[in-house]
């Protein structure tokens, strides 16, 4: 809300990516419908999934218009959207194919089940893990909004003498947990940003004749970020998997396993 209040004062748009966040709420308002535009991701690991694929939401019809133009090269197919010229925006071949949109249909109709199922298995797995609050954070919603839950994000609490991070995810892999080390490093740290590399060689937008200023990318800009992707959270990817109760339980105890021996 506060950063569409800072877009309108500016008169910028914003461009939602709620890719992992289909259903969820703030303060009883979807995410993806703050912006001028929502974008979800369909690809093999999301709540639904056709593949690859994706879905862009807007309620201005000059901009879904725009989107569709985008979507198929660019091109206007039919004389009655009354362009001027047949190409009228850059454009690429991201058209959805009519499976995968069939396949995406029919699994937008069960979204809300996936979605209440899902929330259900994190609130049991968030209570058996308070018991190892010692060591990890779990994670807290706050009870204006909903989530979704396309990760389940834990940050450990190391203490003097505690193995790494790294250390407890192996170990935690070892019985079978399927937890990573963080996430994703952050983006500014990806090669892209680091060559300042995007469209070809040439150091557009980067070096840009239009952009005056200059921009950095360098490590440490946001400490914090890079402290909890390098050394703190461990990622549970609860999306590749259709938990019961019971898979949550020896969870619960490989937790306990694990965390019990570096107590020692």
């Amino acid at each position: 809300e506060k950063i569409v209040r800072i877009a309108k004062k500016h008169n910028l748009f914003v461009i939602e990516d709620a890719c992992q966040a289909p259903t969820a709420t703030l303060n009883g308002k979807y995410v993806g419908t703050f912006g001028d535009v929502g974008i979800f991701s369909l690809n093999k690991h999301k709540h639904i999934n056709t593949g690859e694929g994706g879905v862009a939401v807007t309620d201005d019809k000059d901009l879904a218009e725009r989107l569709r133009l985008v979507r198929n090269h660019g091109e206007v197919t039919a004389d009655s959207r009354k362009f001027k010229n047949l190409i009228n925006t850059f454009g690429f071949n991201l058209r959805l194919g009519e499976i995968e949109s069939a396949m995406g249909i029919e699994q937008l109709k069960k979204l809300n089940c996936l979605v209440k199922n899902r929330i259900e298995i994190v609130d049991y797995m968030t209570k058996k893990l308070r018991d190892y609050n010692e060591f990890i954070d779990i994670p807290f919603v706050d009870e204006n909004s909903k989530h979704v839950y396309y990760l389940y994000a834990m940050k450990y609490k190391r203490a003097p003498g505690m193995p790494h991070r790294d250390k407890i995810v192996e170990y935690l892999c070892d019985e079978g947990v399927p937890v990573r080390s963080g996430f994703q490093k952050p983006l500014y740290l990806l090669e892209m940003f680091q060559n300042k590399i995007a469209y070809g060689s040439g150091g557009c937008p980067f070096t840009c004749p239009m952009y005056h200023g200059s921009v950095s990318y360098h490590k440490g800009q946001c400490p914090v970020v890079e402290r909890i992707e390098n050394e703190e959270m461990i990622t549970f990817h609860i999306e590749h998997f259709d938990l019961s109760k019971e898979d949550v339980d020896k969870i619960h105890l490989a937790f306990g396993k694990v965390l019990s021996s570096i107590r020692q």
